[in-house]
């Protein structure tokens, strides 16, 4: 994830998405996983997804990431740009 937040600090615009196998619900137990939080945060990273993504009657997870940077840009305009960059794809 390094990399990529690395490369995306020399654009004006970047979003960074997966099914990253850390679970951002479990940050208050386990170190590891609220290092990785530190490190998107620090980056100027912005989550868009902030509700478990898995639940089960037992369990929930929030393994899906996507995040956005937007270098001090509108965020608005960059995101509908985004949104219309994607939806040409599917």
């Amino acid at each position: 994830m390094l990399r990529y937040v690395s490369f995306c600090l020399c654009v004006s615009f970047c979003v960074v998405a997966g099914d990253i196998n850390i679970d951002l619900a479990k940050i208050e137990v386990n170190v590891h996983n609220a290092n990785y939080v530190d490190m998107v945060f620090m980056s100027n990273f912005t989550p868009t997804i902030l509700m478990p993504t898995r639940i089960t009657p037992k369990t929930s997870t929030l393994i899906d990431h996507m995040y956005y940077y937007t270098g001090g840009g509108d965020v608005k305009k960059e995101l509908n740009i985004y949104w219309k960059f994607l939806g040409e794809y599917f």
